[in-house]
């Protein structure tokens, strides 16, 4: 009889209902030694209390139900913004609960790559030899992550983005739909690249860049000395 681990998904939004779906196909695939059991959502909005996605009930806030559920129970933050993500997984992690992974079926991950604790893996992506993926990342659908990259704690890859072989993607990182990275470049820690970008030059922190080839649009602040 395979292991039973119970779940709540934290955030009622569009990634909530894409975690939800990755979660049932995951249980049918039948790949794995467990079956995840979904006791609710939980949102940050209390209003939201009481209502359903797909059937599931929203239970009330993060704190709420870092308060009513045991440790054993695990967690998955299904916030699109990074920042929120950090905020609600730090704060469940400092409560003893564990991040959930989920990687749909369908993804293909060669064996020497690694994948953190909480993070999300959409359907029909793929992680090539090497790649060190961080924890609460979210790789969506069609993303490619390519040989020996390295993608940091919270960043966020979004549909149809390709991070070519040897890049680096500091944490909090924004890398939009359809974009693509060079080999060998480095995108910053929360920086941002546009939808259907090019990346042929490293990114600063805390830039951002758009266009093919990708320019600077807004340059990082100036640190208070």
């Amino acid at each position: 009889m395979k292991e039973i681990r119970k779940l709540v998904i934290l955030g009622s939004g569009g990634f909530g209902a894409e975690a939800l779906w990755v979660v049932e196909d995951m249980n049918r695939s039948g790949a794995h030694d467990f079956l995840w059991e979904i006791l609710g959502f939980g949102d940050d909005n209390p209003d939201k209390k009481g209502g359903k996605i797909q059937g599931c009930e929203i239970l009330g806030t993060s704190n709420e139900l870092a308060n009513k559920f045991d440790p054993e129970v695990y967690f998955h933050c299904s916030f699109g913004k990074n920042a929120g993500r950090a905020r609600v997984a730090q704060m469940m992690k400092s409560k003893g609960f564990r991040g959930a992974t989920l990687i749909h079926p369908s993804v293909v991950i060669e064996k020497s790559a690694t994948v953190g604790e909480g993070t999300y893996i959409g359907a029909n992506s793929v992680v090539a030899p090497g790649a060190q993926i961080g924890d609460f990342v979210l790789i969506n659908t069609l993303a490619g992550i390519g040989h020996d990259c390295a993608i940091g704690d919270f960043v966020q890859v979004c549909p149809g983005a390709k991070v070519n072989g040897d890049c680096t993607i500091d944490r909090f990182a924004f890398i939009g739909s359809n974009a693509s990275v060079q080999p060998g470049k480095t995108v910053g820690e929360s920086a941002t690249v546009g939808a259907n970008s090019f990346v042929v030059r490293s990114v600063k922190p805390h830039s951002m860049v758009c266009g093919v080839p990708a320019r600077v649009t807004l340059r990082p602040k100036a640190r208070k000395s």
